[in-house]
C-alpha cells in the first residue's frame, strides 16, 4: 500500500497441510506472529495505538489484547516458559516486564544498572530463561542470563573494561529556548 511494507500469514494443520487458513492479510510491518501454549500472538503496530501483542484467533479474529498498557513502543520480546517479557524504553530508561500465560502483569525484571538493555535471540516454550546484554557508558558490554523461576538475573559475560577509565553519570538536564 504506497511505500509501506505489508505481509500476509497462514497457518494449517499437520495434519491437512494443503488447507491453509489466513490469519493476517496485508498487515503492515514490523508485523511478528508468536506461537505460545496454542495461541497465536501477533506484535503489530498502527498509528493511533504504537505497537501491542494481540492475541488472534485461528480465524484472525482480534481475540484479546495481551500487552497495551505501556506508554512506549515494545522494541523486543522474549518468550519463557510462563512468561512473556517486553523490552521497551520508560522516558529514555530501558525497561523488560513480564505478563504471565494468563495475561497477568508481573514484576518487571530488576536490571543491573541503567543503560541500554538488548534482549538476545532465543526464545522458546520450553525454557524459562532468556539472555539479555546490557552496556552503559561506564559499564561495559554484559549479557545476563534471567531465570523467570527465581526472577534473577546472573552475570553471564562482560567485556574487558581495562579501556574505561572514567566513570560517567547519566543526567536529564533542560534548557530553555533563546
Amino acid at each position: 500500500k504506497g511505500s509501506d511494507w505489508i505481509a500476509d500469514f497462514a497457518v494449517a494443520s499437520i495434519d491437512r497441510i494443503d488447507d491453509w487458513t489466513t490469519i493476517l492479510a496485508e498487515r503492515r510491518i514490523p508485523c511478528s506472529p508468536v506461537f505460545w501454549h496454542d495461541r497465536i500472538l501477533v506484535l503489530v503496530e498502527d498509528e493511533s495505538q504504537g505497537r501491542r501483542l494481540i492475541e488472534l484467533s485461528v480465524d484472525g479474529n482480534e481475540s484479546n489484547v495481551f500487552i497495551s498498557d505501556i506508554s512506549s513502543q515494545i522494541r523486543q520480546l522474549a518468550i519463557t516458559h510462563d512468561y512473556i517479557y517486553a523490552s521497551y524504553l520508560d522516558e529514555g530508561f530501558s525497561r523488560v516486564d513480564a505478563w504471565h500465560v494468563t495475561g497477568r502483569r508481573c514484576p518487571s525484571v530488576v536490571l543491573p544498572f541503567n543503560g541500554s538493555v538488548d534482549i538476545l535471540p532465543f526464545s522458546t516454550e520450553a525454557s524459562t530463561r532468556f539472555f539479555y546484554a546490557c552496556e552503559s557508558f561506564d559499564t561495559p558490554q554484559s549479557i545476563y542470563e534471567y531465570d523467570s523461576r527465581t526472577r534473577e538475573s546472573t552475570l553471564w559475560f562482560q567485556t574487558d573494561s581495562a579501556n574505561r577509565r572514567r566513570s560517567a553519570t547519566i543526567r536529564r538536564d533542560s534548557f530553555p529556548a533563546s
